[in-house]
């Protein structure tokens, strides 16, 4: 039997995994510490970076969370802040089994701004992942237009 879609032969090694990678499909919709007016938090997974979601709480402190009903692998994340009012300077990306036992999977550099951060992560298995804003440009809401998560969907 031929399957056209899967690619015959050694993959090429080319240290870049997104290849083999897919968008990893969310559960429900993404739960969030609080909301901003009308900028509610299915903005954040709408695949469009236009839209945005805003916490109503002021950074630091202001976390978002994303529920894959079941275990996934996940490899990449990414998030997207395309305005200079209010972005997270420095963020900590964890993941979780159980909603309440947290494992570290990245904490981004000082002084980041407006703009596109992807985060590989060395394959690890978790259905809950939440991004924590650390450090803020402004005393008020957190500002972002989009999360993604990549990994290996079997």
């Amino acid at each position: 039997m031929r399957f056209p879609n899967v690619k015959r032969g050694r993959p090429r090694d080319t240290g870049i995994i997104d290849e083999r990678l897919n968008p990893v499909r969310i559960h429900g919709y993404p739960t969030v510490i609080d909301t901003y007016s009308s900028y509610v938090p299915i903005r954040l997974i709408d695949t469009n970076d236009t839209t945005q979601w805003i916490s109503n709480s002021k950074m630091p402190n202001v976390w978002c969370k994303l529920d894959l009903g079941s275990a996934k692998v996940i490899t990449k994340a990414r998030l997207y802040q395309n305005t200079a009012v209010s972005v997270a300077t420095q963020y900590k990306i964890e993941s979780s089994d159980d909603d309440s036992t947290w494992t570290l999977q990245h904490t981004s550099a000082a002084g980041l701004g407006v703009g596109e951060y992807i985060v590989y992560i060395p394959y690890f298995r978790a259905r809950y992942w939440r991004w924590w804003c650390l450090a803020g440009s402004a005393s008020y809401g957190w500002d972002v237009m989009s999360i993604e998560l990549w990994g290996l969907v079997f």
